[in-house]
């Protein structure tokens, strides 16, 4: 056992010899600087040991209660890093239901006097969102209505008003109809959202308000605030005098100015913060990276010319004729510019049709002419007038040439198969026969009916292909359009709500607008390879006895290894520290004043000599429990291991919060029974 003890110890020392080797520093006087040590360690513990004495000292100063002092007291300044904040400005307090939604409870100080002097009541909330929420049919995503939360800063009232979906962000559904106890398991962030929403509407709409401290408890949170323009800085040591500029919407730049100035103030300055953040991000070998999955919609207007246009011939025109209409005019225009004696004239006319899959119909509208005419689409005769016999490619009209009439009529002939269902850029070719005896004229209308002149066009923008396909990169966070879908790798469950915006007259609505996505890859460790050279040699060389380590080292110098043996570590074995931190327990005694199955307290039907306590742990000072007035000492400054008790105590709050807590709403009995 001893020998096993001794080889231990020999590890322990190597190793840290070798660790010494890359990390060293000296003292001029080590006794002294161990006495120092253990003075200032007692001084901190002293100042910060309890949540109180933490709280005074450093916590209270920091947030504009005093002055902060040194660990040993020699200096003290102002150091103030937030506005004094009001007591309770807003609090947010849920009732969630059986069905899943949640009714709210809003409570606010209107005019920062302190006392909450105003609240509002929302019931059966279905789906919440970070600037409104949405109400629906208990327990369903049917007959829903979205509401916006606004605030009146004229007579400090909140509102909430009906909305169009779109002029909601970041909504998911909270009910059964997404999933079961949804707002127990994601408690903590739908309140948040919710809260925010809330919080969002008060600093929206008065820019002098902030909030300085939010706190959830149970099912509530709890929100601080205070009044920015009353902040003054502490020495102009930073910060602003009127924060409340980079609220303001039209002075957004303000705050993108600001932020230039105070980095290129930091990247100046060697020992900045910023600084000696940059150069530790460049040793580290787990990195988090920040990725999008943007969907970019956009309306591409169209011109009539983008769907149909002229290719070739010597009879038409392309023109427009209202809404989303294209008018082909077969012909010449006009009123008798032909004149012969049976005379047949021929019109062509050619069109590309650019975009078939937005031509809706076609349709011969209208035909005027003197005598006889014929309209050909790719050698195919569409109509044919005025007695519909007149049917051959090349011969004359079957009767008299000379009709005597000028013939106007409306006609509805469908040639949509000629434009639509067709290859994106096919020729049509057109042909206009009249037969004219005297004088006369020949044209058609083709009004062709378009789908859109607008046209929604999409692409996706993605920056996290690379880290997807990667092994080395796992999902910690993804945002969906607002929503947490993924909180330090594990799926919340929460799904956003689906919604549309309007794109050439139409509603469009994705799955998703924006993915916002954090990953976490390991990167390609630091080169070890000289530091393993050396301990190959270091270790297996390495003689220890009771005051230094003997060891044979190589370095690599002027590109070749150099041997430097009988190499020695002094040890200073300096005082061994203490298992753990001894704390003591203590109890006080307290009168229970809950009513059991009688009228009386609980504490009065105990035996004489029984009664309540409330126990402590403290931790110990210099072997020493500190017990006030009324504390009994239970068990004295050592180190302590209460496992059992403290287990107990975690099954009992369980059994008792399953006892009280029933998210179905039905009540149900407790596990083992």
């Amino acid at each position: 056992m001893k020998k096993q003890l001794m080889k231990w110890l020999k590890n322990i020392v190597v190793i840290s010899s070798i660790l010494l080797l890359f990390y060293q520093w000296s003292f001029a006087d080590e006794q002294s600087a161990e006495d120092t040590a253990k003075t200032q360690y007692e001084q901190f513990k002293t100042r910060a040991g309890k949540s109180d004495t933490l709280r005074k000292n450093f916590i209270n100063p920091l947030l504009g209660g005093g002055n902060l002092k040194t660990i040993d007291l020699s200096q003290e300044g102002q150091v103030q890093i937030a506005c004094p904040s009001s007591k309770e400005f807003l609090t947010v307090m849920i009732r969630p239901k059986a069905t899943g939604d949640f009714d709210a409870d809003i409570y606010w100080d209107s005019n920062f006097d302190n006392r909450m002097d105003k609240s509002m009541t929302v019931n059966g909330i279905s789906g919440v969102c970070t600037n409104g929420f949405i109400v629906c049919a208990p327990g369903t995503w049917q007959s829903c209505n979205p509401y916006k939360i606004t605030f009146d800063k004229s007579n400090s009232n909140l509102l909430t008003e009906p909305a169009a979906m779109y002029d909601l962000s970041g909504c998911f559904c909270i009910n059964n109809s997404c999933g079961g106890s949804l707002v127990w398991q994601n408690l903590s962030y739908i309140i948040k959202t919710f809260g925010g929403a809330i919080a969002g509407a008060f600093q929206q709409a008065d820019s002098r308000y902030a909030i300085s401290e939010a706190r959830i408890d149970g099912t509530a949170i709890y929100f601080y605030g205070q009044q920015a323009s009353n902040c003054s800085i502490v020495q102009t040591q930073g910060g602003s005098a009127t924060p409340e500029q980079y609220y303001n919407p039209r002075n957004a730049t303000l705050l993108t100015q600001a932020v230039e100035s105070e980095t290129v103030s930091q990247q100046g300055n060697p020992d900045s913060f910023y600084t000696l953040m940059a150069r530790a991000n460049e040793s580290q070998q787990t990195i988090l990276n920040n990725c999008v999955i943007q969907r970019n919609v956009y309306e591409n207007r169209l011109d009539l010319y983008d769907i149909i246009a002229p290719v070739s011939g010597n009879g038409g025109t392309v023109r427009p004729c209202g809404d989303r209409c294209i008018q082909v005019v077969l012909g010449w225009e006009g009123d008798n510019y032909w004149c012969g004696c049976c005379n047949i004239y021929e019109l062509y006319y050619d069109l590309m049709v650019k975009r078939p899959d937005l031509i809706e119909s076609a349709t011969l509208v209208y035909a005027a002419w003197d005598d006889w005419i014929q309209f050909w689409f790719n050698n195919y005769l569409i109509w044919n007038g005025p007695y519909g016999n007149w049917t051959s490619p090349t011969d004359y009209p079957p009767g008299n040439c000379e009709l005597g009439t000028s013939w106007r009529r409306g006609l509805n002939v469908d040639a949509t198969r000629f434009f639509s269902g067709i290859p994106a850029n096919s020729i049509v070719r057109t042909k206009t026969r009249v037969a004219v005896c005297g004088c006369g004229e020949g044209f058609g209308l083709l009004n062709i009916q378009a789908k859109n002149f607008c046209e929604k066009q999409e692409s996706i923008s993605d920056t996290c292909q690379q880290y997807v396909g990667d092994p080395a990169c796992t999902l910690k966070d993804e945002i969906v359009d607002g929503v947490y879908t993924v909180r330090n790798g594990i799926r919340t469950g929460l799904t956003p709500v689906s919604s549309c915006r309007n794109y050439c007259g139409e509603p469009y609505c994705p799955s998703y607008w924006k993915k916002e996505r954090i990953y976490t890859c390991t990167t390609n460790p630091a080169d070890l390879s000289y530091a393993k050279r050396r301990l190959a040699s270091i270790v297996p060389s390495s003689q220890y006895d009771n005051s230094k380590i003997t060891f044979t080292d190589v370095r690599y110098e002027n590109n070749t290894w150099a041997s430097y043996p009988n190499q020695q570590f002094l040890i200073n074995k300096g005082q061994a520290g203490e298992d753990c931190e001894k704390a003591c327990k203590i109890r006080i005694s307290k009168k229970n004043t809950q009513i059991g199955g009688t009228t009386q307290p609980v504490s009065t039907m105990h035996f004489s000599g029984s009664g309540d306590y409330i126990y402590y742990y403290r931790a110990c000072y210099n072997d020493q429990c500190p017990v006030d007035a009324g504390e009994e000492l239970v068990t004295p400054c050592q180190c302590m291991q209460d496992f059992a008790g403290a287990a107990t105590g975690m099954q009992s709050l369980r059994m008792a919060g399953q006892d009280i807590i029933c998210s179905s709403g039905n009540i149900k009995a407790l596990p083992g029974y």
